[in-house]
């Protein structure tokens, strides 16, 4: 007897899964094999990456078996391992003790990889924002310097604090927000083929992207605040004295 799952019945050309309940099926490509299907099961993802997978079946053969699992209490986790090891030695006194794995050391060791690969990209996303720190401080400073004649002029016509320091951050910001736009589709192309490596993947919304460029113009304020104040409180005259 055998149970499949909804894929392996579609795969197997049933359309209504149910219909595959008594029919018989050869597994392993060996005809002398023949099972019954007794049930179907909804569709359980066996790993966490995407895999085109027909289909699942489950058949009770213990010769077969390569792994026992156990449930076990957490409150004595300890007692209860000695138990199992001393069960397994009385029913194989021969064997070396059994080899054990929790599902929480496995479930960390699947996802590994990614979280090697998370841990690079957050290192050098890192590195790209002291980068972009310090060169924002650079071009900050050199601006407020060549608009100081500028500034004094719209100053000396009225223009408030307020409204120069505006300015100053909105000419900072085009660029932030301009190279935000352009590195959109880059990013959602390679974080589409990112997720799709897994076999249940969340969706990529515009929040992410809309996250970013907050953060962006952000740090972009604050690296350039220093000098865009100074700039801003910056008097008519010695602005106008400095060309």
């Amino acid at each position: 007897h055998v149970v499949i799952d909804d894929a392996a019945a579609r795969s197997l050309g049933w359309s209504d899964p149910a219909d595959a309940i008594g029919e018989q099926i050869y597994l392993f490509g060996n005809s002398d094999l023949v099972y019954e299907v007794i049930g179907v099961v909804a569709t359980v993802q066996s790993s966490i990456r995407a895999t085109d997978t027909a289909g699942a079946t489950y058949a009770f053969n213990p010769r077969y078996a390569s792994y026992v699992i156990v449930r076990i209490s957490k409150n004595d986790v300890q007692t209860a391992l000695a138990h199992l090891d001393d069960v397994v030695h009385e029913l194989l006194p021969n064997h070396p003790p059994a080899q054990r794995t929790f599902f929480d050391e496995a479930f960390a060791s699947a996802y590994w990889t990614f979280t090697m690969i998370g841990r690079v990209f957050t290192g050098l996303a890192l590195f790209a924002i002291a980068i972009s720190a310090i060169a924002l401080f650079g071009m900050g400073s050199f601006m407020a310097e060549r608009r100081k004649r500028e500034i004094g002029i719209r100053k000396s016509q009225g223009a408030t604090r307020g409204q120069i320091l505006r300015l100053l951050l909105w000419d900072f910001s085009k660029p932030v927000v301009l190279a935000n736009i352009l590195v959109w589709p880059v990013a959602f192309y390679a974080m589409e083929h990112y997720l799709a490596l897994f076999a249940e993947r969340a969706s990529l919304t515009p929040v992410p992207f809309l996250l970013s460029l907050t953060a962006t113009l952000l740090l972009t304020w604050l690296t350039v605040s220093g000098s865009v104040l100074r700039a801003a409180r910056l008097r008519p005259t010695a602005a106008l004295r400095h060309e």
